[in-house]
């Protein structure tokens, strides 16, 4: 079965006025009223919820859900949440029938193998199933509009709340099971938390954290909650509601819980190769510590340009770097963050922009533990101006004079090297060479000039 760009395309089998009233979402809230202000029946349903009997609420919940169907078979709004339950469960078929072949496909795979006299090395069969963050994509924007239900009666709208989320927990275990199934048969296959989660995170948003009731029962322990934490932030990129579970399995424990100290651990989780999930943890954290505790904002703040250095977006890291020296101008902090701003500058060889200003940083008395990587990286900037050799020469020897014991003039002396080996001076390029291997032979540009050295003795003989 192939994929195209929509893993599930249904809605040219919906009319056009099913498709309006289904793009609306429902917000019943689900508290409950008073039991013996309910109908017997409704009554009946909740005493079946309480039990946890699944299968005696479906049967009373369908025979109560029929009921309002008659009697609400025009009304627009309650023919929004019929079509809004039906799109879950369509949507709940097509992941389990995605995985269900998949699972079929691979027993076919492992049984034609086990038949052949000489099997054939490696021989897998690829499990044609959408990602689940796909059909939540897709599907995110049916799922997130309103549904008005004035209309019905208070005890009516309860019911229909946990009628709902009943209905909702019964797709996601079907989904469970399917998953496990696939996982069975695929043992590389680690994703059935992420399909479970789809349903659940639609009706789901930055208000409304994900409700764990209606994720399969045997799913909302905590050890299984944290699979689904994980797969909030590293599967959907959703940090808030990974952060939600979080929390809940602390407060079932008893234990405290930090959302600061999440978002910073679930940053590092992700790392640079989710950097922009990992920006959004440390943003979120900034947001849940004291406005007053300058000291964790601006830790957080530096964290989150090297985040974009280690990443190679440094483009962000000046930006962020910027933002840092212009918002602490007293702090300690101020000289690292400017000498971190115009190296990210010198990266992408945004050359005309630290020349218009690097002078007023070298001259900053706040920047003086910075000067000499200051004075280099003007000095990288003019070595690639054609005209600015006068400039260059001066930066030249200022550092050469100054810090000519510093590991940070090696690349120079190296430039010099090469500038006169393309003069065709080769005495003096080898005689800059070798007191550049004495003098700093720990340095890459060291390394650099033993090839050259080794380079020129071949060229001699």
């Amino acid at each position: 079965m192939k994929l195209g760009s929509n893993p599930y395309q249904y809605r040219s089998a919906m009319s056009r006025g099913a498709m309006m009233v289904l793009c609306l979402f429902w917000t019943i809230p689900a508290a409950g009223i008073q039991s013996e202000s309910k109908p017997r029946d409704y009554h009946a349903f909740q005493q079946a919820l309480d039990s946890r009997d699944d299968t005696l609420v479906a049967s009373v919940g369908e025979s109560l859900f029929n009921e309002l169907r008659r009697k609400y078979n025009a009304d627009p709004n309650f023919l929004a949440f019929v079509s809004k339950l039906t799109a879950a469960e369509f949507l709940a078929n097509q992941m389990q029938s995605q995985l269900a072949t998949a699972t079929e496909s691979r027993i076919r795979a492992v049984a034609e193998m086990l038949s052949e006299k000489e099997p054939k090395t490696n021989k897998r069969s690829s499990l044609l199933v959408a990602p689940a963050r796909q059909f939540y994509d897709s599907t995110k924007e049916t799922f997130s509009k309103i549904i008005r239900t004035e209309g019905l009666a208070e005890v009516e709208r309860s019911f229909l709340a946990e009628y709902y989320n009943f209905k909702l927990r019964v797709f996601a275990s079907a989904i469970a099971q399917t998953g496990q199934a696939l996982a069975i048969a695929e043992p590389g296959f680690k994703d059935t938390y992420d399909y479970v989660l789809v349903l659940p995170l639609l009706h789901a948003s930055e208000k409304y954290p994900i409700k764990l009731s209606i994720l399969p029962k045997w799913m909302q322990k905590a050890e299984q909650l944290k699979n689904f934490s994980d797969s909030c932030l590293l599967h959907f990129d959703n940090p808030f509601q990974a952060m939600t579970i979080e929390k809940a399995i602390s407060q079932e424990q008893g234990k405290p819980f930090s959302e600061v100290e999440f978002y910073k651990s679930a940053a590092k989780k992700c790392g640079t190769g989710k950097v922009n999930v990992a920006v959004d943890c440390l943003k979120r954290a900034m947001k849940s510590v004291s406005a007053d505790d300058t000291d964790a904002i601006l830790g957080l703040e530096l964290d989150v340009l090297q985040l974009w250095r280690d990443s190679g977006n440094y483009t962000l890291a000046a930006g962020q770097a910027k933002k840092i020296f212009e918002s602490y101008p007293d702090r300690s902090e101020y000289a690292k963050a400017k000498m971190l701003y115009y190296h990210a500058l010198a990266v992408d060889k945004a050359d005309d922009t630290i020349l218009t200003d690097i002078d007023e940083a070298i001259r900053d008395d706040r920047c003086r533990r910075y000067k000499p990587q200051l004075i280099y990286l003007k000095w990288v900037a003019l070595r690639r101006k054609q005209d600015q050799q006068p400039r260059l020469a001066a930066v030249e020897n200022e550092l050469l004079k100054e810090y000519g014991h510093d590991p940070i003039v090696a690349p120079i002396m190296l430039a010099r090297a090469t500038d006169r080996l393309a003069d065709q001076d080769y005495a003096g390029a080898r005689e800059v060479l070798a007191n550049l291997v004495e003098t700093f032979p720990s340095t890459e540009a060291a390394t650099a000039a033993k090839r050259i050295l080794d380079k020129l003795k071949t060229v001699e003989k």
